[in-house]
């Protein structure tokens, strides 16, 4: 008698298939479900108040609050940034970046004097899976 082709075998291979099956369902299931954020620790102090730009500062003309987020308006630009000062900080942000545009995080912007070269750092944020916007000059 062959063991691949008996009853009891037959039964492991039915069950088996049928909890990968269940399996497979449940991964396609969670994978459908958007993660919820996660929740901000007790000492969080968030930096905007999902309304307006009250408390920031620069070029405020170029961007709006567009359902609880903070938009550049289209074709403009510039930096914003918070008029209070951080010592030490955690910065928690999520971004959307169109096809193939580039954006940067300053951070420790002392307030004055132009933002690509005062003292500071900027955190890259690159839309990898397009082809980069060229931004240099011909």
């Amino acid at each position: 008698m062959n063991p691949l082709t008996s009853s009891a075998f037959a039964s492991i291979r039915s069950r088996a298939v049928s909890l990968f099956t269940c399996l497979l369902g449940t991964s396609f299931a969670l994978q459908a479900q958007p993660a919820a954020p996660p929740a901000p620790a007790a000492d969080f102090t968030p930096i905007f108040n999902g309304r307006d730009l009250s408390g920031w500062g620069g070029a405020l003309y170029a961007f709006q609050v567009k359902d609880g987020a903070i938009t550049c308006k289209p074709d403009d630009g510039g930096t914003i940034y918070t008029r209070k000062r951080y010592s030490d900080f955690v910065v928690q942000f999520e971004f959307k970046l169109p096809p193939g545009a580039a954006a940067g995080l300053a951070i420790r912007y002392p307030g004055s004097g132009h933002p690509a070269y005062v003292g500071m750092c900027q955190i890259q944020l690159v839309d990898e899976a397009s082809p980069p916007v060229d931004l240099t000059d011909p």
